[in-house]
């Protein structure tokens, strides 16, 4: 029996675990890990309305109903959908979710993605992973006993991401596609203004299938996740944690 872990990814928006990490997510849950998929913002920056307290609640359920595909537990943090900023109050914030999952392993953003959201977010999850086992920072959650490793999952088109392990979701593929597509409000916002620039349907949904095709041909397998480890002291691990 293959051993269990508690994984936890964190993304700035509702759907980015989903899009990045979704198929791995999903095998996790398979191998009987617990998984928590957590939100850093409230998503507000994205939607076809100017009524942020409405798309902030359609954006929850959203991201309620895609951890439900695969049964893993979701954190908001509600911060500021592009205007996260890195400081004391939001590290805080991550540090008490951290604490409140107690994970074996973080997936998070790559520090060099292009969304301003996502490098706070990577910059504020590595710090507050130090933290969160720490005596200094009192939260509504007791503190973790390690520093967690760390993946990074793949950013945007993947430019500059060097990963050197893989993930083989050709099984859970089709989850990781059910889970994205529980973001209507997204969908639907993307297909208005993606289409107008270039012509298709869906052309985010196209980057998804490529990015996992070519990742699955790098490493002979029909559809595959790829990650970094962030290497630092005490967040290194000889055994595989990744399925």
């Amino acid at each position: 029996m293959e051993k269990q872990f508690t994984v936890m990814a964190i993304g700035a928006h509702p759907d980015d675990p989903e899009i990045y990490c979704g198929g791995t997510l999903a095998k996790c849950a398979e191998r009987g890990d617990k998984v928590f998929m957590a939100y850093v913002t409230d998503g507000t920056a994205g939607g076809d309305t100017k009524d942020r307290d409405k798309l902030a609640e359609i954006r929850k359920r959203e991201g309620t109903a895609a951890a439900k595909v695969i049964g893993a537990e979701v954190i908001f943090m509600g911060l500021p959908d592009a205007e996260l900023e890195y400081n004391l109050a939001s590290r805080i914030k991550v540090i008490d979710a951290i604490r409140q999952a107690k994970p074996d392993l973080i997936i998070t953003h790559a520090p060099y993605d292009q969304n301003c959201d996502h490098r706070i977010t990577s910059q504020l999850v590595n710090d507050a992973n130090l933290h969160a086992s720490g005596h200094k920072i009192e939260t509504t959650h007791t503190r973790t006993t390690i520093i967690c490793p760390v993946y990074y999952m793949e950013p945007y088109q993947g430019i500059g991401f060097n990963p050197s392990v893989y993930v083989d979701i050709s099984n859970t593929f089709e989850q990781k596609i059910k889970m994205f597509m529980e973001h209507k409000s997204q969908i639907n916002y993307l297909e208005t203004e993606e289409a107008k620039r270039t012509k298709s349907s869906n052309p985010f949904l196209d980057i998804v299938e490529i990015t996992a095709r070519f990742r699955g041909i790098q490493s002979l397998v029909k559809y595959a996740e790829a990650f970094q480890p962030l290497l630092i002291g005490q967040g290194v691990r000889t055994e595989r944690l990744l399925p």
